[in-house]
């Protein structure tokens, strides 16, 4: 054997002994191992309150006189409205528009003037949420002519966004301990915490609505209040 093919052994012999070495040794543990995980609440509440809006519309051959028509079966609903709302119940205008309506004429290609139409809107906010069938019976009889909602909601949305992201707290604990045990270490503190972008959001739910006899018969189900937290949690060797 040549002392040229030994010396090049002799070399390839001591490159892998370091490599062999680093292979052997256990992975060394991070200074400062931590853990970030997302949790996510989704929290359903009664709603209550509920706003209804009830539209007073009117179409006549000139601005002036759809106006006039308008304010008149405006007036109509407004005091059939005040009769049946109590002290704490809210009744106020929310828009009100005047434009022309006009029809397209496909044999000249011209728009042709059919008249003028005026539209009040009234938003009508109650914590009675079994009276929202009364009231859209009552503005339809004295004349409105388009009704939306109710909307449930919630008076005070602030205190269901803070319950929803406390749940997302909890929730991400109990996610970063499960990670924790099963990577041999044991959670520590909470280095980080934050709210996602647009968490805290609530779902309104709509109306369902029934007929029966005597009326308009609601439903307002559950709002459903979402959140997702990011946390970042310090994780520390089990004893």
């Amino acid at each position: 054997m040549s002392r040229k093919f030994v010396g090049v052994a002799v070399l390839a012999l001591m490159m892998m002994l370091p490599a062999a070495a680093m292979a052997a040794r256990p992975c060394p543990v991070p200074e400062n191992p931590s853990i970030g995980v997302m949790g996510h609440a989704e929290l359903g509440f009664k709603p209550d309150q509920a706003v209804l809006f009830i539209e007073v519309i009117s179409q006549e051959p000139g601005a002036k006189q759809a106006a006039q028509v308008n304010a008149e079966l405006s007036a109509e609903v407004l005091a059939a409205l005040k009769k049946i709302k109590s002290p704490a119940d809210k009744l106020e205008t929310s828009g009100y528009s005047l434009g022309a309506v006009k029809e397209y004429d496909r044999v000249r290609g011209v728009n042709i003037l059919k008249g003028y139409r005026a539209s009040h809107t009234l938003k009508f906010t109650s914590a009675d949420l079994d009276s929202m069938g009364a009231v859209i019976d009552t503005a339809v009889a004295a004349g409105a002519r388009g009704i939306d909602g109710p909307n449930w909601g919630l008076a005070d949305p602030g205190k269901a966004r803070i319950k929803a992201k406390q749940a997302a707290l909890l929730d991400a604990k109990a996610q970063a301990e499960a990670l924790a045990e099963t990577a041999g270490m044991k959670l520590g503190v909470l280095l980080r915490a934050d709210a996602a972008p647009g968490s805290g959001g609530m779902m309104p739910m709509r109306a369902a609505v029934a007929e029966r006899s005597a009326g308009s018969s609601l439903e307002p189900g559950s709002m459903m209040v979402s959140a997702e937290v990011r946390c970042v949690y310090s994780l520390v060797p089990q004893k």
